[in-house]
């Protein structure tokens, strides 16, 4: 073969400077395509958010009294692996843990809010309300694969 032929110019900043920056573009999209497909399996599987956050709880509660990270991980997978198999398998335990995850955002929103200095309880009773339904509503986005 011919050497000429596999022999890039680097001389030429504009070309390499296309080249990167078609990587870059190319490379930020599939970011972005990556971000949105998970956040829309999400949204269809709700029940594994669910789970999560229900795994959360002992996983906060065990780090904030001292107990080592791992820990702390490692329980939280194994609740929320228990939660989402109840949700699988048990009806009931799925729409009492979309409640559960309903009330546990309302709670998070409002904590929030306070932390952000917003103190009139109307908007936060207002703030809390939509972030619950919008929660419900996912949840039954979630159960329409049934």
């Amino acid at each position: 073969m011919d050497r000429d032929v596999w022999y890039i110019d680097t001389n030429n900043d504009a070309e390499v400077g296309l080249g990167v920056l078609g990587i870059l573009i190319y490379l930020i999209g599939f970011g972005i395509n990556l971000v949105i497909s998970i956040a829309l399996f999400l949204i269809t599987h709700f029940y594994i958010v669910n789970g999560l956050m229900a795994g959360a709880i002992p996983a906060v509660l065990m780090y904030s009294s001292g107990c080592e990270t791992t820990h702390c991980v490692v329980i939280c997978g194994i609740v929320a692996l228990i939660v989402i198999i109840l949700q699988l398998n048990i009806k009931a335990a799925r729409v009492v843990f979309g409640i559960f995850g309903c009330g546990l955002v309302a709670v998070i929103t409002w904590r929030v809010n306070i932390e952000m200095g917003n103190t009139d309880v109307k908007s936060l009773i207002l703030y809390s309300a939509i972030a619950a339904a919008v929660t419900g509503l996912f949840n039954l986005i979630g159960y329409g694969d049934e």
